[in-house]
């Protein structure tokens, strides 16, 4: 989830966008970039996130629940299925 917030993050200001507003199912992840509290596993990927940040004029971390967006949680797996396919089929 951190990976893909910090894609997001980078496609944003490769598109030039100023204000930014990144939603996620995950409550922890948005808690650490919220608080800038660390974590071992993560740290690396937050301090990228944190550094791509700096970038907008404006950006706001959002918890929203998966059940309240069905459609995009739908879209974000098959989007994996399908990138995980395309790997496994070139390897």
């Amino acid at each position: 989830e951190a990976l893909a917030v910090k894609a997001a993050v980078k496609a944003a200001i490769s598109s030039h966008v100023s204000s930014l507003n990144v939603f996620s199912d995950s409550k922890a992840l948005i808690f650490l970039l919220k608080s800038q509290a660390q974590d071992i596993v993560l740290k690396g990927v937050l301090h990228d996130i944190s550094i791509l940040a700096t970038s907008f004029e404006s950006i706001s971390f959002n918890f929203l629940p998966r059940l309240a967006n069905v459609v995009a949680d739908s879209l974000a797996k098959s989007a994996l299925y399908s990138l995980q396919s395309h790997v496994s089929a070139t390897a």
